[in-house]
């Protein structure tokens, strides 16, 4: 194969390029009435699409893409391009697995009847087999769902097309604060649906308020569903959940601004892995109608990257959320604590005068213990972030472990036990979260 990265390196693309200005450059791989093929990086393939240089359609053109990257992979080169340059298959070299990749679609004009470039085709056969397809979990991202439209409708075809392409996940993105105070069906349950029914799933992007002080309301946006508004109060969040993906919804992702969203909804949605949220947002857990048990876990917080819990308690109790005798607990608290606090702020997830009591089981306190107890840089993080004590639940009051702590712990984190016999309430509301 022709390496179009080594051939137009030393300055000859950007003589192409002028030349492309004034005449249009067609690159022939295999030469007239020859069929050549040629690998193309992403990068040297999104500059080639912008300056308008091309490959002959009949050559057969694979894009190499760099995997292997933390939140996967995301194309410079749209889908678009990919088209325009005549690209007919998308590897990823160093990919982890399934590896993630997103591409978007691009701007301009575009002819959806058009062959689209395979995902993952490795062997190069023109057909994508069910272990490629597992191997690489691709997402088209849209500016909205007139882009999948065709003379007023959603075009059946071509989602048939994204998907044999090795297509997964269709995702926009909305503005939470552009829907106003009565929302209406703003992710299209009904175009998700045909999605669904193409063997396409659909992620839905979130936009938050520019203001942290006033964040968007998640919860609100969702009432304003009519499919969805009978679902939304805590106890019906597995009905909400089971509405959603009947519906095609498989993930939201709040990708920036400021979203409050209700402790409940918060844990039914990470359980059900349909909630993410990228670094750059600013997202607070409502707990207020929580009492002093988070329902989201502490683990779940941290991979939410949550920055702030709202709650009328002095103290909420939360739940570690990792497996019952994890030998690696303490690495695993110290990068849960890590991810929580990443600029290492000092900033705590509660507001002033409150404070947070970390829950753990026994077996999980037996693990810390036998590794030799929470250090004082775990300690100094822990009360950094809120929390003044960690709670040990157990049924077994006489066999309680609370020798976790490797030295006198200061800043002050008291090590208290919680169970049936010295409080029921909180160990009831513990023993569904374990």
């Amino acid at each position: 194969d022709a390496d179009l990265d080594a051939l137009l390196g030393n300055g000859v693309f950007e003589n192409l390029q002028a030349l492309d200005s004034q005449l249009g450059v067609t690159l022939d791989v295999g030469g007239r009435s020859e069929i050549g093929s040629a690998t193309v990086s992403d990068g040297l393939a999104h500059q080639m699409a912008q300056a308008g240089i091309d490959v002959a359609q009949a050559d057969d053109l694979s894009l190499i893409a760099n995997g292997g990257g933390e939140g996967g992979t995301t194309l410079q080169t749209s889908l678009k391009e990919l088209q325009k340059l005549g690209v007919d298959a998308v590897l990823v070299q160093n990919f982890i697995d399934p590896q993630p990749l997103a591409i978007d679609l691009g701007d301009g004009d575009w002819n959806p009847d058009e062959a689209i470039p395979l995902f993952g085709d490795v062997d190069l056969d023109g057909q994508i087999s069910a272990d490629e397809d597992a191997n690489l979990d691709v997402t088209l991202n849209i500016d909205s769902w007139d882009d999948l439209n065709s003379n007023g409708a959603i075009n059946l075809d071509l989602l048939t097309a994204l998907e044999a392409s090795g297509i997964d996940t269709i995702s926009s993105t909305v503005s939470l604060d552009s829907l106003g105070l009565n929302p209406n069906d703003w992710i299209n349950l009904t175009q998700t649906s045909t999605l669904l029914n193409a063997g396409l799933t659909y992620s839905q992007g979130l936009q938050g308020s520019e203001s942290t002080v006033s964040p968007a309301s998640f919860d609100q946006a969702l009432e304003g569903i009519e499919l969805l508004n009978q679902f939304t109060s805590p106890l019906l969040i597995d009905d909400l959940i089971s509405a959603l993906t009947s519906s095609g919804v498989a993930d939201f992702v709040i990708e920036s601004g400021s979203v409050e969203i209700n402790d409940p909804l918060a844990a039914g949605l990470v359980e059900a892995g349909m909630l993410q949220a990228l670094p750059i947002a600013n997202l607070v857990i409502d707990a207020t109608d929580s009492g002093n048990y988070l329902f989201t876990s502490l683990k779940a917080l941290a991979d939410l990257g949550v920055d702030h819990i709202n709650t009328t308690e002095s103290k909420l109790y939360v739940d570690l959320g990792l497996p019952a005798s994890d030998e690696n607990a303490i690495a695993d608290i110290q990068a849960i604590l890590t991810a929580l606090d990443p600029a290492n702020e000092a900033k705590s997830l509660f507001g002033q005068g409150q404070f947070g009591a970390l829950v753990i089981n026994n077996e999980t306190a037996q693990a810390i213990n036998n590794a030799g107890g929470l250090n004082q840089d775990i300690l100094q993080d822990l009360f950094d972030l809120g929390f003044n004590e960690i709670a040990v639940a157990t049924d077994d009051l006489d066999n309680a472990v609370t020798d976790i702590v490797a030295q006198d712990p200061m800043p002050p984190v008291e090590v208290t036990v919680i169970g049936i016999d010295v409080n029921s309430e909180l160990m009831m509301q513990h023993e569904p979260m374990k």
